[in-house]
């Protein structure tokens, strides 16, 4: 079998940032994402790396496996074309062997070097016992054929029926009968903890830093009919042990620990790691992400600045701002409208141009002490949280994560202003100031997330992934599209940070919270 592991706000349509929203969302506001299956987009690099290792075991016989069904569905013990029963190493009516994982592809080995290399095997469920193969080949010496079995017997070893080639094959051996048997009834499985729940053991996480030593994730195998029996591991990069035994009730673990990486600060890399009991029965696939980035673990956000709402005064948010050129220096809050001060007299002016419309200013910026200068509106909203106050320089940098609000020199479109910070729906640019403000204090304080207790003592709280829901999660774009990830958080500050923003990176290039991390640093803060 062969395991990748992937060296590596609430959800956004920012380009960059990832900020809160309700579902159904885009990624982006800049780019159009097609978000593909986190799984398709993995397949598709594992069997590149199957083809590369499969000449080198062909006597261990090792299984490529994808998940394409949640981990811990419920198996039938009634049917024979279940997770239980189909997956493992198989012979057919003439000798060949296919090797079939739990997403029900695999590879077929042809007896005697009769063809160069492996078919490609894709079985399909009909009903409780048939079921139906495509083998597909991928040169010309070889011909591509499909079958239909039938399990004939209680124990679900052999399957019979019939095959057929594809059309260009003509005469005698072109389609027949067809009988497949299994070659053992050992399954293997192994996982990772990625739906481990902190609140009822240990856990460790599946996303783990490279290059910082000694950051782990825990491996999961099982065996099944439940023994003891001896599963090599073979990382290609990483470190774990050689093997490990499973115990009499058919279970064991072993901890995989971060490579070293050097593809810079958005760097992900995939490690395989193979593993291998018996003549080759394999199980799960799962992956953990190897992170060359940020610490992921723990904000530079520290708990106690988290809620320093007086970490920055009025004058030291408009001095920030002009120290950028920003379009916020100038920029006066009405009611739900606001104006450029370009001749900086504090009220507006004809030909000054405003938000919503650059053409005729909102009516409340008409007369006097009706506006509000950006820097006032940032400082008295950080300190009138109705969840409680926060530190600025949170929103300083959310506005720049979200929409690049704080490098931009002219007053932007509506449409950005109107969703600034990313937070739930578009509304108008003063509402989203409050709007993160109070989902950062509420994230800050939360002591359930998915019925699940929020605690960072005595141990860190465990990020879980659940499958088939990934937005109920943490995910990263490792480079082939998001996918969920399982991971440790230290403290509330960066707790609330993933709760705003679900994303370590929400592109591959950056984007989520990497962009938040780097803001801050970027910044002095």
């Amino acid at each position: 079998m062969i395991l990748r592991l992937l060296n590596g706000g609430e959800a956004s349509n920012s380009s960059f940032g990832g900020g809160e929203t309700v579902l159904p969302h885009r990624l982006s506001d800049s780019f159009d994402y097609v978000r593909d299956s986190p799984m398709t987009n993995v397949k598709g690099r594992r069997s590149s790396v199957w083809r590369g290792r499969a000449r080198s075991f062909l006597g261990a016989l090792v299984a490529v496996i994808t998940v394409c069904f949640p981990l811990g569905v419920a198996r039938s013990q009634t049917a024979c074309t279940d997770l239980l029963h189909l997956p493992g190493v198989w012979t057919d009516q003439v000798g060949g062997s296919n090797s079939v994982g739990q997403n029900l592809t695999g590879l077929r080995f042809p007896p005697g070097g009769n063809c160069l290399t492996e078919h490609e095997l894709t079985l399909t469920v009909i009903n409780a016992n048939e079921f139906t193969i495509d083998a597909v080949y991928p040169s010309f010496d070889c011909f591509s054929s499909t079958a239909d079995l039938t399990f004939t017997g209680a124990s679900c070893t052999v399957a019979t029926g019939t095959y057929q080639n594809d059309p260009s094959c003509q005469g005698a051996g072109c389609s027949g009968s067809a009988t497949w048997t299994r070659s053992s009834d050992l399954n293997l499985t192994a996982q990772t903890n990625e739906a481990c729940d902190s609140s009822i053991g240990a856990c460790s996480a599946n996303i783990v830093r490279a290059n910082y030593g000694g950051d782990q994730t825990t491996l999961y195998f099982s065996v099944n009919p439940p023994q003891s029996k001896q599963i090599n591991i073979i990382p290609r990069y990483g470190h774990t042990a050689s093997s490990v035994t499973t115990s009499s009730s058919g279970t064991a673990q072993g901890a995989y620990t971060s490579g070293v990486i050097s593809l810079g600060d958005t760097g992900t890399e995939v490690d395989d790691v193979t593993a291998i009991v018996g003549n080759g029965e394999a199980g799960d696939f799962a992956f953990v992400l190897n992170y060359n980035g940020f610490n992921f673990h723990e904000s530079q956000v520290a708990n106690y600045a988290f809620t320093n709402s007086g970490a920055m005064s009025e004058t030291d948010i408009q001095s920030f701002f002009q120290s950028k050129n920003s379009f916020l220096a100038h920029f006066y809050f009405c009611q739900t409208g606001g104006f450029l001060d370009k001749n900086n007299n504090g009220r507006y002016d004809p030909g000054e141009r405003s938000y919503p419309t650059s053409r005729l200013p909102p009516k409340s910026c008409l007369g006097i002490g009706k506006v509000s200068s950006a820097a006032h509106v940032i400082y008295t909203a950080a300190s009138q949280g109705k969840n409680g106050n926060i530190n600025p320089k949170l929103l300083l940098v959310t506005l720049e994560k979200e929409k690049s609000l704080v490098s931009a020199a002219s007053l932007p479109p509506a449409a950005t202003l109107n969703w600034a910070m990313g937070c739930l729906g578009r509304t108008n640019f003063r509402d989203q100031i409050s709007c993160a403000v109070d989902r950062l204090g509420s994230h800050f304080h939360d002591t359930t997330w998915n019925n699940r207790p929020v605690t960072f003592s005595p141990s860190p709280f465990f990020c879980a992934t659940f499958p088939g829901y990934p937005e109920w999660g943490v995910q990263h774009d490792a480079g082939s599209g998001l996918e969920p990830v399982g991971f440790t958080i230290n403290n509330a500050a960066t707790y609330s940070l993933y709760r705003y923003t679900p994303y370590i990176q929400s592109i591959p290039q950056g984007g989520g919270n990497w962009r938040f991390e780097t803001l801050w640093h970027t910044y002095g803060f």
